[in-house]
């Protein structure tokens, strides 16, 4: 998946995330969140992974019974995000990193961005606070990327494309950057041709097995 890819993916779901609530977020396997939320159009799911060669950003039906896999971010993001309710979606920059704006929870005047680092090995899935801009915790303590070290807990998060730059929404309000597509990514996603994911196989994520559909980054030919 490429930066354009990604920008058409990420503008569909600013037309369907916005106002969501956050019913729990899961870790799927060692790359992998399953986020549950419910929003105007009732339950629905995002798988989000950083995967190396297979990044994915996708909307599914919530599994009853997913597989999870027990860590520390996996149990943090959990207790940090329960009924959050989620701002805004945007991708940081032209890089392969999308950021999730949320706030409240159990904490209720709680703002946090998530950040996907869809870099290949060097991906990584960062949980930052808001009010302060520093690191609350990350997958990964080493990743290896390319333009900055890891921050760990406490330190001010620098996505790898903007060392030296600002944080979106590091003020302790949501960001008034979004990306702005050209027109003709307009419902790029909607007519990229969908089907359906096997079961447990690597394409669909560990344990999120049952019919569902995803967005096929590819245009239509």
């Amino acid at each position: 998946m490429d930066a354009l890819c990604l920008a058409a993916i990420v503008q569909e779901l600013q037309a369907i995330l916005p106002g969501a609530e956050i019913n729990r977020i899961q870790q799927l396997d060692r790359w992998s969140l399953l986020l549950v939320f419910y929003g105007g159009q009732g339950p629905g799911g995002l798988v989000l992974s950083v995967m190396p060669g297979a990044p994915r950003v996708e909307l599914c039906r919530p599994p009853r019974k997913p597989a999870v896999h027990v860590s520390r971010f996996g149990d943090l993001i959990a207790s940090k995000t329960k009924g959050a309710v989620i701002e805004g979606i945007e991708q940081v920059g032209l890089d392969r990193i999308v950021a999730i704006h949320l706030r409240g929870g159990p904490l209720s005047d709680a703002a946090m961005t998530l950040y996907l680092e869809m870099l290949g090995a060097a991906g990584n899935m960062v949980l930052v606070d808001r009010a302060t801009g520093t690191v609350t915790d990350r997958l990964r303590a080493a990743s290896g990327r390319t333009g900055g070290a890891t921050s760990g807990p406490g330190e001010p998060y620098r996505p790898p494309s903007m060392i030296g730059a600002s944080i979106p929404g590091a003020s302790g309000k949501s960001s008034s950057t979004r990306w702005s597509a050209d027109a003709s990514l307009t419902g790029w996603t909607r007519r990229a041709h969908c089907r359906p994911a096997l079961p447990g196989s690597a394409r669909d994520g560990e344990g999120t097995g049952g019919p569902r559909r995803f967005l096929d980054p590819r245009p239509p030919r």
